[in-house]
């Protein structure tokens, strides 16, 4: 079995309980000798010796020569872990001979429909934001105070068009000019290398970003507790993009029984659906929490591997239950359903907990380039880091004034170049914690800005 990504650590998860577990990985990052520990990783940028601007997914991995080699060199049959499957891929699968433990292309691109979701909950009975999804030239031709007056002022405008998550084709509009803003931005009619037909509005409603993680397996849909979701974090201003992804927290939310009850009851009803199509494994559904109203609404169904893993993973495993991540292997390696009789510790003792956020190069790339990977602790001055050895699991962490770098950072790019061509939205690293990274307000807890601060702002010194 080797998991497939564009880093190492997003598939890594598996290798703790998966024994001769491989990963194949486009980017030399710096965590890469940790991670070594328990996987084989073959990496193309290592074998070629170069860094590879143009590979920049899977689909570019897998059909890669070099890679296509040390797959031909496996053991039969090779069973690839995907983030999420494409088209591409399912061709390069059938020609190789491989194996996806992925839903198909079709039913993934069918299921990640904003209009399908709408239907999804209104068929179920579910809450949901009022909006409409019209065509691109109607967007364009209808002016913000008109859209003000049906909504709101505050507007969330998404391309359904645009499958590639994140917060990439997420705007939120305060205003006429961020109105205006946008409209030039897809003038062309295209965005992100995607043709556009149509765009979602919907008001921007209060609430805290959540989900909820489930597994389709057996015909039954198991699920994570609710968790809380980092958005817009402070350390991208400047990115033009809204609702962009910054990571999860776990444990200290302090949700009420009947929210969580209610987040239950809306992820078990979109389980059951994905069933009713054949879907196995793994899928996410994005949720706002509105505690002044006692309200949880379904907001975004993510039909794959989510964000949250590899660290749900740990963070489960350390609370001593079953991760998830196992029962999505076993969805499509035991499609018969025998899986069941794997043991199921839903709960161990105590709340999930942990955290972990997401750092990017940033509009003008970062000024220093994170630090090495590796554990780190708070130094004897308040700008200093002290790396006290290597880690990508968070149970590795000792203390609160200590964090992991992991997922990350590239060797072969200069972190701090800047220039048109590089993503401003690409990630440089992940940084782990052992607790949850939000307080029950929404805010961040103490101590973690600053160590977001020390390890984005490094002296040359560390």
């Amino acid at each position: 079995m080797v998991g497939v990504g564009v880093t190492a650590f997003p598939r890594s998860g598996p290798a703790e309980w998966l024994p001769g577990y491989r990963i194949a990985c486009v980017r030399r990052t710096g965590d890469l000798s940790a991670l070594r520990r328990t996987a084989e990783i073959f990496c193309l940028e290592e074998r070629l010796g170069r860094p590879l601007q143009e590979a920049r997914d899977s689909a570019a991995l897998l059909s890669h020569p070099a890679t296509r080699r040390y797959l031909g060199g496996l053991p039969r049959p090779v069973h690839l872990l995907l983030y999420q499957s494409s088209f591409e891929i399912e061709r390069l699968a059938a020609a190789e001979g491989w194996r996806l433990l992925a839903n198909p292309a079709a039913l993934r691109v069918r299921a990640s429909d904003r209009a399908f979701f709408q239907r999804l909950a209104a068929s179920q009975g579910l809450p949901s934001v009022p909006g409409c999804i019209v065509s691109l030239g109607r967007f364009q031709e209808r002016p913000y105070a008109s859209w003000a007056r049906e909504m709101g002022p505050r507007l969330a405008v998404q391309l359904p068009d645009v499958l590639q998550g994140g917060g990439r084709s997420t705007f939120f509009l305060e205003n006429a000019e961020d109105h205006r803003r946008l409209l030039e931005r897809i003038r062309s009619g295209a965005w992100m290398g995607r043709r556009l037909r149509r765009v979602s509005v919907h008001p921007l409603v209060p609430g805290e970003p959540s989900s909820v993680t489930g597994c389709v397996l057996g015909g039954r849909t198991r699920l994570a507790p609710l968790q809380r979701q980092v958005i817009d974090p402070p350390w991208i201003a400047g990115i033009e993009s809204s609702g962009v992804f910054g990571g999860h927290s776990w444990g200290g939310e302090r949700w009420s029984e009947a929210m969580e009850a209610e987040a239950r009851r809306q992820a078990l009803a979109v389980g059951r659906v994905l069933t009713s199509m054949g879907y196995r494994g793994v899928f996410g559904l994005d949720l706002l929490v509105d505690r002044a109203r006692g309200r949880v609404i379904p907001v975004e169904l993510n039909p794959r591997l989510t964000g949250a893993f590899p660290v749900l993973t740990q963070v489960q495993a350390a609370r001593g239950e079953t991760p998830l991540e196992l029962l999505h292997l076993l969805s499509f390696l035991d499609p018969s359903g025998a899986g069941e009789a794997v043991p199921w510790q839903e709960t161990g003792p105590g709340p999930l907990r942990g955290g972990h956020l997401v750092l990017f190069r940033g509009a003008g790339g970062l000024p220093a380039g994170p630090p090495p990977a590796g554990l780190y602790e708070r130094g004897d001055t308040s700008e200093t880091l002290r790396r006290v050895g290597e880690g990508a699991d968070l149970r590795g962490i000792h203390g609160a004034d200590q964090v992991i770098l992991c997922d990350g950072p590239p060797l072969e790019r200069d972190p701090s170049s800047r220039g048109p061509e590089l993503d401003p939205l690409e990630r440089v690293g992940r940084l782990l914690f052992p607790g949850p990274v939000l307080a029950p307000d929404g805010a961040f807890r103490p101590g973690v800005l600053d160590l977001v601060r020390r390890v984005l702002n490094h002296p040359p010194a560390l």
